[in-house]
């Protein structure tokens, strides 16, 4: 139990930041929607801040193969040794991401028509602008992922918990100084400035704990195999990031705000079906590694199993109930400004046809890290490259039956395929991770997520509106109301079925209130 005691005191942190995280983005969202709405401006924004985001994303996958690697190296090496590697590949990142930065600057006026051949010439213009603004933020948003790895190997979470808060309110503060001035371009200003708070808030760890040096050994035998690993994951990142880029280019030529819709969609429904779950990757990844180093594969299933299981407790209720309160959702959050009540509707669908994604991704996450702790890049790369395949096939049929729905529904069923061979190639990888039992505990907590989907729906439904003032105030307070009456026959039912996970989640936050008192 002490170790459960102890994965569930980091992921108390890390979902305390998650929150607060949440929070801040959402107030990020509603201060965009309000100002820009589903303008050419906030379409701008949106491509722009494509590429750098691929890239930070990309690096800050790499903690999958960074964790375990250090991990491995820690054990077998000394203290100075680890040191050196860690700036070794600081040092090298920061040279990448700078060359990046540069050659993304100068070749921007022929790279961004490529991207969105849709837009006007004046719309591009703003693209370019924006996009040189925030390029140079992959730097310090880069490094710090990579810091953040460091942080995970020593199995410390709360600074780079706190990092992302920092980052979002750095935007927002930024944003509001400068928007009167400035327009969409305070936007950008704030990426860039918050990707330099939130570097300036990890690097004394790696400057004093870790006795950062300026040292290049590109020939340094870890590194080496570093690059092996990653090279079959920068592929499957690539791809990835191929994928987001090809959605914009077919969404530039559907009509203005398609762009802006998707982002807001993408964003809302990534927060909170991604949320809860958010520690569980970060949490379990250090545990399963130390497992495979010391040989010990039923404790790597045994852990992997259980990891999937808590994936499905935390995402498939905020899935129904995103579903249930689409419309309402968006309309307490966004409707004001330039947000009418159609960007209210059309962004509500979006977000429903991105679920899909969100939950390959989240449980997604997970499988990878079962991948990575076994050091094996090359199975996940390539369904990577198969998701990209079928998206290339479904995405121009789809959207030009729905529009930029079926763009979101053809990421959806696209994900969903390839975590269904994400899964099935794991199982043959380990000989099995408690596939029954996993199947047994997804239709359970589906089927607990369903009722209580049905029984907020009703309720929210049957509530008194009291449309005389209430306002903004009345809608959301029926709908927690609802949601609280549907949380409560979710937890009847699951106690009925004998839902395990939610059983122990339970023993957990009763353990740590019993230690916080």
């Amino acid at each position: 139990m002490d170790r459960k005691i102890r994965i569930f005191n980091s992921v108390f942190i890390i979902f305390i930041f998650s929150v607060l995280n949440f929070i801040f983005s959402i107030l990020l969202q509603v201060f965009l929607a309000s100002l820009f709405g589903t303008k050419i401006e906030m379409d701008a924004y949106v491509v722009a801040m494509i590429v750098p985001m691929i890239i930070s994303n990309q690096i800050i996958s790499f903690e999958v193969v960074i964790v375990p690697t250090l991990k491995n190296y820690s054990i077998k090496q000394d203290n100075g040794k680890l040191n050196n590697l860690i700036s070794i590949i600081f040092n090298l990142l920061g040279l990448v991401l700078l060359l990046i930065s540069i050659l993304g600057i100068l070749f921007a006026k022929k790279l961004i028509p490529l991207f969105v051949p849709g837009f006007s010439a004046s719309a591009k213009e703003l693209v370019r602008v924006l996009f040189c603004i925030m390029l140079p933020s992959i730097i310090f948003s880069g490094l710090s992922a990579f810091l953040k790895s460091v942080y995970y190997f020593e199995e410390k979470y709360t600074l780079p918990s706190l990092a992302p808060v920092v980052n979002i309110a750095v935007i927002i503060i930024t944003a509001l100084v400068l928007n009167s001035a400035m327009g969409i371009r305070s936007i950008a200003w704030g990426v860039l400035f918050a990707s330099i708070f939130q570097f300036l808030i990890l690097f004394p760890h790696l400057l004093f704990k870790r006795q950062y040096s300026f040292i290049l050994d590109i020939k340094h035998k870890e590194l080496i195999k570093i690059g092996k690993k990653l090279s079959y994951l920068g592929i499957g990142s690539v791809f990835l990031g191929l994928i987001l880029i090809l959605e914009k280019f077919f969404a530039s030529w559907l009509p203005e705000g398609s762009i802006a819709i998707l982002g807001y969609a993408g964003k809302f429904a990534s927060l909170i079906v991604m949320l809860p779950s958010t520690a569980i990757p970060t949490i379990f990844l250090p545990q399963l590694s130390t497992c495979y180093a010391l040989n010990d594969i039923n404790k790597l299933r045994y852990l992997l199993s259980q990891a999937i299981r808590m994936t499905f407790l935390c995402i498939l209720p905020p899935i129904v109930l995103l579903a249930v309160f689409r419309v309402p959702f968006v309309e307490l959050l966004l409707q004001r400004g330039a947000f009418d009540a159609a960007a209210v509707n059309n962004t509500a669908l979006a977000m429903v046809c991105y679920l899909g994604l969100f939950f390959a991704m989240a449980v997604g996450r997970v499988v990878a890290i079962g991948y990575f702790a076994v050091h094996e890049t090359r199975i996940p790369s390539l369904l990577m490259v198969i998701t990209f395949l079928l998206y290339i096939f479904l995405a121009p049929l789809f959207s030009f039956l729905f529009s930029f729905k079926g763009l979101a529904f053809a990421f959806s069923s696209a994900c969903v395929i390839s975590l269904i061979g994400d899964i099935w190639f794991l199982r043959k990888l380990l000989n099995g991770i408690d596939g029954s039992r996993m199947l047994n505990s997804f239709f359970k907590i589906g089927f607990c997520s369903l009722i209580m989907g049905l029984t907020a729906f009703l309720i929210f439904k049957n509530l008194p509106a009291f449309s005389l003032k209430g306002g903004n105030f009345v809608l959301a307070l029926r709908m927690v109301v609802s949601i609280l009456i549907g949380f409560f026959a979710f937890n009847v039912i699951c106690f009925a079925l004998r839902v395990d996970e939610l059983r122990l989640a339970y023993e957990l936050t009763t353990l740590r209130i019993k230690k916080l008192f």
